[in-house]
């Protein structure tokens, strides 16, 4: 049963609320999870979990799968910088001490990462405007990472992996708008 896009299910309604949601309560329930498991062992679990959720879905609704050798290279490249590269250091970061609230705010920084970035692969250049608020959103996670306050210390080293995993989903994005999948 698919839905039809003129009048869309209570699923496709509900499916951005509960992305937000989930999507919103990982660093939390992550570093919940870190304080009992290895980060590359809970993304294993979590991996696992998800495709035992996802096959029998897969199995529903049979989606298109990608066609040739560099489709399947390109997907291939986007899932490693974000499983591997943006979730792998992610979670190292918070094992190491970072707070998951320091984490979850240089995450945020990823759409205007992806903006002030995205000219470099379509072409356009970035506004004043773009360049001042990306300046402005730097400048707001390097006070909430350096003070001692609610967020919590972290070390440089920590704070390393952290721009290495916002470094990671960023240019899965690029990556992907460059290649069109």
């Amino acid at each position: 049963m698919t839905a039809d896009v003129a009048n869309p299910g209570l699923f496709w309604r509900a499916a951005p609320i509960a992305f937000v949601v989930l999507w919103s309560g990982g660093y939390a329930f992550g570093k919940l999870g870190l304080a009992h498991v290895e980060p590359m062992t809970m993304l294993a679990l979590r991996y696992g979990l998800a495709v035992a959720v996802l096959l029998p879905l897969l199995l529903l609704r049979r989606p298109r799968w990608p066609s040739g050798l560099r489709h399947w290279v390109l997907v291939a490249v986007t899932g490693f910088l974000i499983q591997c590269v943006y979730f792998g250091l992610a979670y190292l970061a918070m094992k190491r001490g970072m707070n998951a609230g320091t984490t979850a705010i240089i995450m945020s920084l990823q759409p205007a990462l992806v903006a002030a970035l995205a000219p470099l692969v379509g072409g356009q250049r970035g506004s004043v405007r773009l360049w001042l608020g990306l300046g402005l959103g730097f400048a707001g996670v390097v006070l909430a990472v350096s003070f001692d306050g609610s967020l919590g210390p972290s070390p440089l080293g920590v704070a390393l992996l952290a721009l290495g995993a916002l470094l990671g989903i960023t240019s899965a994005t690029l990556f992907e708008k460059w290649h069109g999948t």
